[in-house]
């Protein structure tokens, strides 16, 4: 293994700090999670129905999802 490899990982102390971006369009929040694609509706009415149902009622980014509940 290269050592600059192994080194570079050595200097790493906790998580980055992930806020919006400068131009965020989301009110200044950082989205949850990614939209379901438009054509799911129509393609997997079912299924999208009873997901889009679990996040609350709506296909929103803000939804927070099973992971970061």
């Amino acid at each position: 293994m290269r050592r600059w490899y192994f080194e570079s990982g050595l200097s790493w102390a906790g998580i980055p700090f992930l806020g919006p971006a400068c131009d965020n369009l989301n009110d200044g929040n950082l989205p949850l999670r990614f939209l379901y694609p438009g054509e799911e509706q129509s393609l997997n009415a079912a299924s999208y129905r009873e997901a889009v149902g679990r996040l609350g009622g709506s296909n929103s980014q803000n939804a927070a999802m099973w992971l970061v509940q």
